[in-house]
C-alpha cells in the first residue's frame, strides 16, 4: 500500500507544474457556472463551484501547470451542458496564457466552444447540414480574439457574430464581417497591442440575443450589434474546452494553453462592469510576469494506437534492422547515367525495368541527415526505394552556389538505400538573400478588399516571385547550375527526376495567393508583366486597348492592376459581364499566361540539360478551386497546357483536405488522368493525410493503426486500379510512418504493386466528365454562391467516386483530340461559357456514338463575348428563359415527375445562386422536375439538363437509361480499370459489386480466391480497403 502511494505521488507530482500554483481567483455568487482549475491535475473530473457543472478528460488524467488546466494535443476537455442553460443574455469569463510551442503551427487558439465544426472545406466527416448542430465559439486567429454564433441554412458553420479569417501558412487574420453585410463590426481596440503572447490574460465575451462584444484585459475590443431570433444554446453539445471539435474520434485543432478559470454568467455585463473585474482579479494571476513558453506536453493526452509515437526516432523497426544488417549491392555502380520515362500503362521505366508508380516524399522540413537517414532505411526496408529528397540553402548568392550539404544528402541516401532510384526537389523559391538585396521585387498586396484604392504592403509570405523578370532569370541560372551539378556529379546514376517547386507553397499559386486574406498582384514588376502581357495581345494598339478597356485616356504605359473592389465585383450574379469587364478579362489571363510561362520555360531547361528524366510539377488546382477566390486571382488555369507540354512528364497534387480520413474517398485533386494519359503524361496523388503517429490535432489525422493502414492500401488501389501514382508523405514531421506494422504492411502492399506492373491499367470507363478550367475567366465569386459553385463541380466529381460506375475527367478541348475514347454519356459540368469553335467539337464529339450530353446549370451562357440564351438552345437543343434575381432553393421546393430518370433526386441543403433558367415547355422536350414555378429538369433528345448540381443517384439513373454498367449501387468508393477494382468501405456490413463479365477474381491484401464469378460479395467493417485482381477467364 505505501508503495503504490508512493507511485502515486511521484504520478501527481509530474502533472503540476514546476511553477508555483496561482492563487484560487474568488467565486461569483451570481454565476451559472464558476471553475477555477487550481487543483484539477491527476483527475478525470471535476467539479465547478455551483456544484451543477463538471469538467471531464476522455482520454486521460488531466494537466495542472501553474493552478491551471493545461490544455494540449489530443485533450477532450468537455463540460455537459443543457440548452438555454444560460439564457439569452450571457457573460463567459477566461482567464488563459498562451505560449510560442512546438505546435505553433497552429494559427488558431479555441477557447470554448459548443456544437460541432462542419465547414466543408475542413470537414472530417460528410454531414448533411442543419441549424442547429453549432452553437458558438470563443477563439483567437493569430492575436485576434473571435466569437461566431450559429449559422444560417445558407452559410458554413459560424456565420455570425464577430468572424474571423486567417491562415496558418501566411500568417494572416482579419474579421470577416464584411462578407456578412448583416453583421457589421465595430472594432474599439487593436487586439493585436493588447494580445500578450506568454502573459496571463483575461477575455470576456457578452452575447445578447445575438449582439456580440469582446474584451480583452479589461478593455473591449471589437462588438457587432444584430440581434437574432434564434436562441444561443441549441445544439444538444457539452461544452469543449480548448479545441474544435467533430462528430469523429480526433479534434479538429486542439490549442496549446492553460486556463485558469472559466465563469459564465447569466447577464451582460457593461464596459465598466468588465473594467472592475479585471482590475480585482489581474493581480491574482501576476499579469506582468512573462511566462516560459509552454513545454510540450508529448503524449499525455494520447491514448490507443497513438502511445507508440517515436518523435526522436530513437528506435529502429524490425524490419529496418534486418535490411541494414544486409544491405543490397548497387546495381547502378558503374553506370554514368540513369534514364526514365512513364510506359503507355503509367509506370515507370527507370533504365528500361519497369516500377509501380509507388514514391516516398519525405518531409522537407527537417534537415537533419540522421534523422532522414532512419526514414530512408525504413523505406528501403519495406522495397520502397524510389524516394523524393532535396538540399537545403544551396542558393546563397547572385550566381554563387554551396553544393555541399545537396551532395552530402545524395551520398546518404545512395549508401542507406543502394537501389535508390531518386527524384530531386528544387526550389525556385527567393531565398531571404534576394529579398534583402532586392525589396523592389517583393509582390505587394492590398490591405483590403472593400476600397477602390485600398493601402498596399509588401506580401512576404510570397513563395516565388512569379511576376519579377529579375527574379525568374535568376532562379534559372540556379536550375541550370543545380541540373548540371547533379547530372556531372557521382550520383547521376541514381537521379531518375527532378520535382520543381515555384510560386506559393511551391505549387505555382500566385505569390501570396496560396492561403492568403488579401489580393496580391499590386508590385510594379507584375505591372511590368501585365503591359508587356497587352502590348502583344492588342499588337501595341492603344486604341484596341482603350476600346477593349473602355477608357478614352488610358496608355499601356499607365495600365495598372484593378483595385480588389473591381475584381470582386458582379454585373450578373455569379458571372462578370464579358463586354463590360474586359480589363478583369485580361488580367486574369496574363496571371495565368505568366505562371505558365515561369513553369514551362524552368521545365524546359532541365528537359534541354537531362533530356532522359522524368520532370515533376505541381499542378491541377482549377476544379478544386472553382468555387473559390483562389481560382479567379492565382493563375492555376494552366493545367491543359501543362499536361500538353513536351517538357512536362508528371504532375501532382496533394489529396482532398476534406474528406481524407479512413470511410471517405481520399480523391485526389488533380482528376485529369485520362487527359493526361492522351499525352502519355502521369498524374500523382500526394497521400499526405497525417498518421495516427503525427503529433499535431489536425481533423485529417488518422485516429488508430488500423486507420492508418487502410488509408495507404486505399493510396495502392487508386494507384492500381486506375491509373495515377501516389507518393507516401509527411506533413511536418518524420516520425509519421515510423512504425513496425506500418512498414511491414507497407511491404506487403509493394509486393502486390510490384505484381501489377505488367498488368493493363486501361479505362473500361463509359462516362466522361468535361471540365472546362477557363470557363472562370468571366465568372466572379458573390458571397452566398460558393456551395452552388461547389457543388456543379467538386462535390460531383468526389461523389461520382461513390456512384460505382467507373469515369474519367477531360477538359473539352480534349473532345477534339483523336485518341480520346468515344464514351456513352459526357457530364459538361461548366460548360457555361463557350466559343463557336468549341461549340462545333462538342457537337462532332457527340454525333460519332449518339452520345448522351448532361448538361448543368447555364450551358453556353456566354458566347463570342456576351450574354446569349439563344447559344444555350443551341447548345442543348432547349429553349429557355432567364431571371436575373437570386435564388434559394430548398429540398422541400422539388417536385419531380414520375420519369425514372429523376427518381430519388434531392438535395441535402439549400443551394443559392443568380441568374437562374427555366426550360420551355414546347414541343421535343420533356419537363422533368419543377420547383418555385420553374422548369428545373428538362430532357430533349440527347441532351438532358439540370438547373441544380447533379447527384450521384441522377446520374446513376442516366447511366441506368444509357445501358452503362454499374458496378455497385451500395455507395462505397469503386475505382477499377482492365485489371484491377479497389473498394474502400463507407460502413459496415455485407456488400456486392456486379462485373460487366466474368472474371477470375483474387483479393490481393488477403489473397482471397472468388474463382470464375460475375458477382463479388463481401462483407467488411467501415473503413476497410479491398483490392481485387480481375484476369480474364480462360
Amino acid at each position: 500500500m505505501k508503495k503504490i502511494l508512493i507511485l502515486f505521488v511521484v504520478f501527481l507530482s509530474g502533472l503540476l507544474s514546476a511553477e508555483s500554483p496561482l492563487p484560487v481567483i474568488p467565486a461569483r455568487p451570481e454565476a451559472a457556472l464558476d471553475f477555477d482549475f487550481r487543483g484539477v491535475g491527476g483527475k478525470t473530473e471535476f467539479s465547478d463551484r455551483t456544484g451543477n457543472y463538471k469538467l471531464i478528460s476522455d482520454t486521460a488524467p488531466m494537466l495542472e501547470e501553474e493552478g491551471a488546466l493545461r490544455v494540449s494535443d489530443s485533450a477532450r476537455l468537455h463540460i455537459p451542458c443543457k440548452n438555454d442553460a444560460f439564457g439569452e443574455k450571457v457573460t463567459i469569463i477566461m482567464w488563459f496564457l498562451n505560449t510560442k510551442t512546438a505546435s505553433s503551427y497552429l494559427w488558431d487558439t479555441p477557447l470554448l466552444e459548443r456544437g460541432l465544426q462542419e465547414e466543408k472545406s475542413l470537414s472530417v466527416v460528410p454531414l448533411k447540414r442543419k441549424t442547429g448542430q453549432y452553437d458558438f465559439t470563443l477563439y483567437f486567429t493569430g492575436d485576434y480574439p473571435g466569437f461566431t454564433i450559429g449559422r444560417t441554412v445558407n452559410y458554413s458553420v459560424g456565420s455570425e457574430g464577430i468572424i474571423l479569417y486567417g491562415s496558418s501558412y501566411a500568417r494572416t487574420r482579419s474579421y470577416r464581417n464584411n462578407q456578412f453585410p448583416k453583421w457589421p463590426l465595430t472594432m474599439h481596440n487593436d487586439p493585436a497591442k493588447l494580445y500578450r503572447r506568454n502573459y496571463w490574460q483575461q477575455i470576456v465575451a457578452t452575447y445578447d440575443h445575438g449582439a456580440c462584444k469582446i474584451y480583452l484585459d479589461g478593455k473591449p475590443v471589437v462588438s457587432v450589434p444584430t440581434k437574432r431570433p434564434e436562441k444561443f444554446l441549441t445544439s444538444g453539445h457539452d461544452l469543449v474546452i480548448g479545441a474544435y471539435r467533430t462528430n469523429c474520434d480526433l479534434n479538429k485543432i486542439t490549442a496549446e494553453i492553460r486556463v485558469k478559470s472559466l465563469v459564465i454568467l447569466p447577464k451582460v455585463l457593461n464596459d465598466q462592469e468588465v473594467a472592475d473585474i479585471y482590475a480585482a482579479e489581474s493581480p491574482l494571476m501576476d499579469v506582468q510576469r512573462k511566462r516560459e513558453d509552454l513545454k510540450h506536453t508529448r503524449r499525455h493526452y494520447y491514448s490507443g494506437d497513438r502511445k507508440a509515437a517515436d518523435p526522436n526516432l530513437k528506435k529502429t523497426l524490425d524490419i529496418t534492422k534486418q535490411y541494414m544488417e544486409n544491405l543490397p549491392a548497387d546495381p547502378y555502380k558503374g553506370n554514368r547515367n540513369m534514364t526514365a520515362r512513364f510506359n503507355p500503362d503509367g509506370m515507370y521505366e527507370i533504365n528500361g525495368k519497369l516500377y509501380p508508380p509507388v514514391m516516398a516524399n519525405m518531409y522537407v522540413g527537417d534537415p537533419s541527415l540522421p534523422r532522414r537517414k532512419v526514414i530512408v532505411s525504413d523505406f528501403a526496408a519495406a522495397g520502397i526505394d524510389v524516394l523524393t529528397a532535396r538540399a537545403f540553402s544551396d542558393w546563397i548568392g547572385d550566381e554563387q552556389y554551396d553544393w555541399k550539404s545537396l551532395d552530402q544528402m545524395l551520398e546518404m541516401h545512395v549508401k542507406s538505400c543502394p537501389t535508390v532510384k531518386l527524384n530531386l526537389m528544387i526550389r525556385l523559391i527567393p531565398p531571404p538573400w534576394f529579398k534583402e538585396k532586392h525589396p523592389e521585387e517583393w509582390e505587394m498586396e492590398a490591405t483590403n478588399f472593400k476600397d477602390d484604392n485600398p493601402p498596399l504592403r509588401p506580401c512576404k509570405i510570397a513563395g516565388g516571385l512569379l511576376g519579377s523578370e529579375k527574379f525568374r532569370l535568376l532562379s534559372e541560372k540556379y536550375l541550370a547550375a543545380f541540373i548540371k551539378h547533379c547530372e556531372s556529379g557521382p550520383y547521376a546514376n541514381h537521379i531518375f527526376g527532378y520535382q520543381l517547386f515555384g510560386g506559393a507553397a511551391g505549387e505555382w499559386y500566385w505569390p501570396g495567393l496560396f492561403s492568403s486574406t488579401s489580393l496580391t498582384g499590386y508590385s510594379e514588376p507584375t505591372r511590368q508583366g501585365l503591359i508587356k502581357f497587352l502590348r502583344k495581345k492588342y499588337k501595341n494598339d492603344v486604341n484596341a486597348l482603350r476600346k477593349a478597356w473602355r477608357n478614352d485616356k488610358l496608355t499601356f504605359e499607365t495600365v495598372k492592376m484593378p483595385s480588389p473592389k473591381r475584381r470582386f465585383a458582379s454585373e450578373n450574379g455569379l458571372f462578370r459581364d464579358p463586354e463590360t469587364t474586359q480589363d478583369i478579362y485580361d488580367v486574369r489571363s496574363y496571371l495565368n499566361d505568366r505562371t505558365a510561362e515561369c513553369f514551362l520555360s524552368a521545365c524546359s531547361i532541365i528537359r534541354k540539360l537531362a533530356p532522359n528524366k522524368i520532370i515533376c510539377i505541381y499542378n491541377g488546382y482549377p476544379l478544386l478551386y472553382a468555387h473559390g477566390t483562389a481560382i479567379m486571382f492565382t493563375g492555376l488555369q494552366t493545367v491543359s497546357r501543362a499536361i500538353r507540354s513536351s517538357s512536362i512528364d508528371q504532375l501532382a497534387t496533394p489529396i482532398d483536405y476534406g474528406l481524407r480520413r479512413y470511410k471517405m474517398p481520399g480523391v485526389n485533386i488533380n482528376p485529369f488522368s485520362a487527359s493526361a494519359a492522351l499525352y502519355n503524361k502521369s498524374i500523382w496523388r500526394e497521400e499526405d493525410t497525417p498518421t495516427h503517429l503525427y503529433e499535431l490535432g489536425l481533423n485529417s489525422r488518422s485516429g488508430s493503426l488500423r486507420e492508418t493502414i487502410e488509408i495507404k492500401r486505399r493510396s495502392f488501389g487508386y494507384t492500381m486500379a486506375g491509373r495515377d501514382g501516389f507518393w507516401y508523405c509527411w506533413q511536418m514531421n518524420l516520425p509519421g510512418f515510423h512504425q513496425n506494422e506500418i512498414m511491414e504492411d507497407s511491404a506487403k502492399m509493394k509486393k502486390i504493386a510490384d505484381a501489377s506492373v505488367n498488368r493493363s491499367r486501361k479505362s473500361v470507363a463509359k462516362v466522361a466528365l468535361i471540365f472546362d478550367e477557363n470557363e472562370t475567366l468571366m465568372r466572379t465569386n458573390p458571397c452566398g454562391f460558393v456551395k452552388f459553385i461547389e457543388a456543379c463541380n467538386w462535390t460531383v466529381y468526389r461523389e461520382m467516386h461513390n456512384a460505382g460506375i467507373p469515369f474519367d475527367v477531360y477538359f473539352p478541348d480534349d473532345l477534339a483530340n483523336p485518341k480520346m475514347p468515344d464514351y456513352k454519356m459526357y457530364v459538361f459540368l461548366n460548360q457555361w461559357a463557350i466559343s463557336d469553335k468549341l461549340a462545333d467539337i462538342i457537337r462532332k464529339k457527340l454525333a460519332r456514338n449518339q452520345a448522351l450530353a448532361v448538361w448543368q446549370y447555364a450551358p453556353g451562357y456566354i458566347r463570342n463575348g456576351r450574354f446569349d440564351m439563344n447559344s444555350m438552345k443551341k447548345l442543348t437543343g432547349i429553349s429557355f428563359t432567364e431571371e436575373r434575381i437570386r435564388t434559394t432553393f430548398a429540398p422541400e421546393d422539388i417536385r419531380s415527375s414520375q420519369s425514372p430518370l429523376v427518381r430519388g433526386f434531392t438535395l441535402e441543403d439549400a443551394m443559392t445562386f443568380s441568374p437562374r433558367f427555366s426550360a420551355k415547355q414546347e414541343p421535343g422536350t420533356e419537363i422533368l422536375a419543377t420547383a418555385k414555378g420553374l422548369n428545373i429538369m428538362a430532357r430533349a433528345g440527347r441532351s438532358f439538363w439540370s438547373l441544380l448540381p447533379l447527384t450521384s443517384e441522377l446520374i446513376r439513373n442516366l447511366a441506368r437509361s444509357e445501358g452503362i454498367h454499374i458496378y455497385s449501387d451500395d455507395g462505397h468508393t469503386l475505382v477499377v480499370n482492365e485489371s484491377y477494382l479497389m473498394v474502400h468501405t463507407r460502413k459496415d456490413g455485407p456488400f456486392t459489386v456486379t462485373l460487366p463479365s466474368a472474371r477470375k477474381v483474387t483479393e490481393c491484401i488477403r489473397n482471397r480466391n472468388f474463382g470464375i464469378t460475375k458477382t463479388i460479395r463481401e462483407n467488411l467493417s467501415a473503413g476497410t480497403t479491398a483490392i481485387y485482381l480481375l484476369e480474364k477467364a480462360e
